[in-house]
């Protein structure tokens, strides 16, 4: 009888042991599929987590470069968000305004500089210019002077006065 006891427990574990195995069978099938789940669900989380920090980047990268080639246009979108890419893009329209500013400042320092350089130049070439005119006078009234006196007139006298520079010649 205790052998039929021992072969029964026998029986009975084995077929504990087969459900046992079967049923872990089917909970490591179910782990693997719950693994991959879960690994396609953090690499889709993933993609989209980096995306929404390319996406704005990439706006952010092509205002720069717009910027860096002086064209006033930007991303209106990155400006109106509310999170670190709408405060970077913030900062860079101030950037860039400031810098169209001062350049449209230096343009006008630059036309105002140019413009006082120009009046100059013109100032200096009349007063050259008439500097030129009374030295001819001078020189004309001298030639008469010195042509009546190598014709023998000693009365011959020079009345009109000359530039201040010149008019020793003349007393």
């Amino acid at each position: 009888a205790i052998n039929q006891f021992i072969d029964y427990q026998e029986a009975s574990s084995r077929v504990i042991g087969e459900d046992v195995d079967r049923l872990a069978s089917g909970f490591k099938m179910s782990a693997i599929y719950t693994l991959i789940v879960a690994g396609l669900f953090a690499l889709s989380a993933a993609y989209f987590a980096a995306r929404s920090v390319t996406r704005p980047m990439g706006a952010l990268q092509k205002s720069l470069m717009a910027m860096a080639n002086e064209s006033p246009d930007s991303d209106t979108a990155l400006i109106k968000r509310r999170d670190e890419f709408g405060q970077l893009a913030r900062a860079v329209a101030l950037v860039r305004d400031s810098i169209a500013e001062k350049a449209k400042s230096l343009a006008q320092v630059e036309a105002k500089r140019t413009a006082e350089e120009k009046a100059r130049l013109e100032s200096e070439a009349q007063a050259s210019e008439d500097l030129a005119l009374a030295t001819n006078d001078a020189v004309v009234a001298l030639a008469a002077a010195l042509q009546k006196l190598a014709e023998g007139d000693l009365s011959a006298r020079i009345t009109q006065p000359f530039i201040p520079t010149l008019d020793q010649l003349r007393l």
